[in-house]
């Protein structure tokens, strides 16, 4: 089942490519003051970690929320640290989506989302965001939605041969 190796040069890539393309967006007005948005590079990292070794999986989300912190996040190194902690229980989940309908993978796509979305604002605010809670819990119920329903189309990109984070072992 995870017998599958990441090509490290097309994550990485993409996930610069999809921080730019976020970047863009927010800067250009796009969501027209709507607090909630949907996390590509979370959607990225969740695909590329659910056809490998849990090793790798890990430097997957680590790699995505560097990406992340660099482009979007106000403090460096918490959406790295939120991609590793919440990766860690989509490794423990990961077998309720693999092998499964698609709509169970973008169901724990979704969840997973919402649940980093909650740890990063409380890395990132520290103290301050027990008093925050009630905002942030809801920014993240939405944010987990949109993720969820944008991780379908990111699926669709990246089964296409080029944008394919991951291949067969030994297929180099």
């Amino acid at each position: 089942m995870f017998d599958h190796e990441i090509r490290w040069p097309t994550p990485v890539a993409m996930a610069v490519l999809v921080a730019m393309c976020q970047l863009a967006a927010e800067t250009s007005g796009l969501w027209f003051g709507f607090p909630a948005r949907p996390d590509w590079l979370w959607g990225l990292a969740f695909h590329a970690a659910l056809r490998t070794a849990p090793g790798a999986a890990l430097v997957a989300f680590a790699s995505c929320g560097l990406v992340r912190d660099l482009f979007l996040g106000p403090t460096l190194g918490s959406a790295a640290i939120a991609y590793i902690l919440v990766g860690w229980a989509v490794l423990s989940w990961r077998l309720l989506a693999v092998g499964h309908n698609i709509l169970t993978t973008v169901l724990l796509a979704g969840v997973t989302a919402f649940l980093e979305s909650l740890v990063r604002p409380a890395l990132d605010y520290g103290s301050l965001a027990y008093r925050l809670m009630d905002r942030v819990f809801f920014v993240s119920m939405g944010d987990g939605l949109l993720t969820g329903a944008a991780y379908l189309p990111l699926v669709l990109i990246l089964g296409l041969g080029p944008f394919r984070p991951w291949e067969e072992r030994g297929g180099y």
